[in-house]
């Protein structure tokens, strides 16, 4: 009878659902590994690359690491950025005095013509304060940079492992 599933018709099914869902996982996960490389964006005259920002440990506060280059003639200045993952969001310079470090607001910053601005591990950086949502690994989130003359130019940040930052 054709509408009755044989033991041996449901085992095929099964095996062939089986490798169905198989492929299906294979496809999300590696969209997902795609997505979690470090994003950018750009405009005539400036350029964001290398965007991503680590798995933060704390539930309040995330950084976002990045180059802005600027490929025009003439200088431009990072006003400043925001984005709806965070309350706030700010350039910040790490400051050292002996085994100190702390953190402190750098407003706003020049980037020479042909020359690059970089916010990394150690140094400048763009932080996130007061987080309106959980960051994990694989999410990603806008920021959009607010530049003196170019205006306004939006990246999409992914969430990386704190290793990989």
């Amino acid at each position: 009878m054709a509408g009755i599933l044989t033991g041996r018709r449901l085992g095929r099914l099964a095996r062939l659902l089986g490798l169905a869902a198989l492929l299906a996982t294979l496809a999300l996960l590696s969209t997902a590994c795609g997505s979690a490389k470090a994003a950018s964006s750009s405009t005539s005259q400036l350029q964001i690359t290398d965007a991503r920002a680590p798995a933060p440990a704390s539930p309040d506060v995330a950084v976002v690491y990045l180059t802005v280059a600027n490929h025009g003639s003439s200088a431009d200045r990072l006003v400043s950025a925001s984005t709806p993952a965070a309350e706030q969001a700010e350039v910040h310079q790490e400051i050292r005095k002996g085994l100190l470090i702390t953190m402190a607001p750098s407003g706003p910053q020049v980037i020479p013509a042909h020359k690059s601005l970089v916010l990394s591990v150690g140094g400048s950086h763009l932080m996130l304060e007061g987080l309106l949502r959980p960051l994990n690994v694989g999410d990603h989130f806008m920021v959009t940079f607010h530049f003196q003359h170019s205006g306004d130019l939006t990246v999409s940040v992914p969430v990386v492992a704190a290793s990989a930052a």
